[in-house]
């Protein structure tokens, strides 16, 4: 090679080098950049939520910036700037203070003691949380034994917590296929919300647990949830020294907030992203209507069955219980057939129907989601699989919303047959203790 080409060769090995090195960021340069990505995150997702085109902007320049290289060389590797650099350790960026959207008057419920042997107390535990946040004094015990199955078989179910709550003059409003939008909006707002998550992971089976939603918190451009209840918040998980001292993480939470019974019967059940809204105001006349009707939508099944539970187990244990009056006897026996007969025997076909459409409704918005998939991404004959899924998809969704209407008609029916007996017995009970006392 000539000293000409090779001076050439020099000469552009020294600018790749250099322009190279200019590009590359610092590692405090990269900090202090990152942390004024997550911070504009931490604003827009708070002012117009998770889901707005320049949140998720945002999110991708993060996660571009976390992958780019950097390099603490300074100007020049062999000059005074680059030992200076060299010698010099960057100042770390401090970490961002949490920006806290939190219900102060929300915790722990001072009545609330733990006993032995007593299983499912988070219903019973959020609810009495709620109450007392608004200033009163729940008994917890009292709320257990009156929205739980007897021996807290099972957890309390939303018919009997809408009951209760409306009984006791609150407004309380159920919710299913809700947002993380709308509980952190509602939280904004001051609200009292508790809802059904599933403490497992992967979610299954038996994992079916009550919270009251503290707040959220958003640090370093992502938010975590804060909650009161009897799992995570009684085991000292959101303590400094737990697994979720800034909450539990959104991507976390939601998952267990989607599938909150799990498996096969949790797709049946029909409940998903499901949420009460407790208000100090008193109920109004349609609220409870709703109410006494089991809501009246795919979730309507599953609620009759889990209060036909509570019945039957409530109603043998004032039937055959000792220290119960004549009438109390008679009481517990009408609300032990009423919640037996009509509520679980009867209500099985409208369970089985129901919970059939619901995975219907599901199978159909799962292929609506794959359609759109294949539509966007895919080639000639991506988009028409995507023509054909989408069809199917309408199929799914109209014939499984029919079925989850028509069970839901039935289990209502069964519901409000069974707690009229229940009701009936009550009122004969109340009429034999009455005469029995005259003499």
């Amino acid at each position: 090679m000539r000293p000409s080409l090779r001076v050439l060769a020099l000469v552009a090995l020294v600018a790749f080098t250099s322009s190279t090195a200019l590009l590359a960021l610092t590692s405090a340069e990269k900090a202090v950049k990152l942390a004024k990505l997550q911070n504009a995150y931490a604003a827009e997702t708070k002012a117009n939520g998770l889901d707005s085109e320049k949140a998720k902007a945002i999110q991708v320049e993060i996660a571009a910036l976390e992958k780019e290289p950097v390099t603490d060389a300074g100007a020049g590797a062999g000059g005074p700037a680059g030992t200076a650099a060299s010698s010099e350790k960057p100042e770390e960026p401090k970490p961002d203070k949490p920006d806290v959207h939190e219900i102060p008057e929300l915790t722990r419920p001072t009545s609330y003691v733990r006993r032995e042997g007593v299983k499912n107390p988070c219903g019973p535990y959020a609810i009495s949380a709620i109450l007392q946040s608004f200033g009163e004094n729940p008994d917890y015990s009292s709320i257990y034994d009156q929205v739980t199955p007897a021996g807290g078989t099972i957890g309390a179910g939303p018919h009997e917590i809408l009951t209760y709550l409306q009984g006791h003059g609150h407004s309380a409003t159920e919710r299913n296929h809700g947002s993380l939008d709308d509980l952190a909006r509602g939280i904004d707002r001051g609200e009292r919300m508790m809802m059904m998550v599933n403490t497992r992971e992967p979610p299954e089976i038996r994992g079916s647990h009550w919270v009251a939603v503290k707040g959220y918190r958003i640090v370093n451009g992502k938010r975590y949830w804060t909650l009161v209840d009897a799992f995570w918040g009684e085991g000292g998980d959101f303590g400094s020294g737990g697994p979720y001292p800034n909450g539990i993480p959104e991507e976390e939470f939601a998952k267990r907030w989607s599938d909150p019974i799990g498996g096969v019967l949790g797709a049946g059940s029909g409940f998903h992203n499901y949420y009460i809204t407790v208000g100090k105001e008193p109920p109004g006349v349609l609220q409870r209507l709703r109410t006494a009707l089991y809501g009246l939508n795919e979730t309507t099944p599953a609620q009759v069955l889990d209060s036909g539970l509570r019945d039957v187990t409530r109603g043998w244990e004032d039937t055959f219980g000792g220290g119960r009056t004549v009438g109390q006897r008679v009481g517990g026996f009408f609300q032990m057939v009423g919640g037996g007969v009509c509520k679980l025997a009867l209500n099985v076909p409208s369970l089985l129907v129901g919970g059939l459409g619901n995975i219907l409704q599901d199978a159909g918005r799962g292929l609506r989601g794959w359609a759109a998939d294949k539509w966007q991404n895919g080639g000639f004959f991506g988009k028409v699989a995507a023509v054909g899924a989408t069809l199917l998809s309408a199929v799914c969704t109209g014939v499984g919303w029919v079925l989850s209407g028509v069970s839901a008609i039935a289990s209502a029916v069964l519901g409000v047959a069974g707690d009229i007996i229940g009701g009936i017995g009550d009122v004969a009970g109340d009429i034999i203790d009455g005469i029995g006392s005259l003499f």
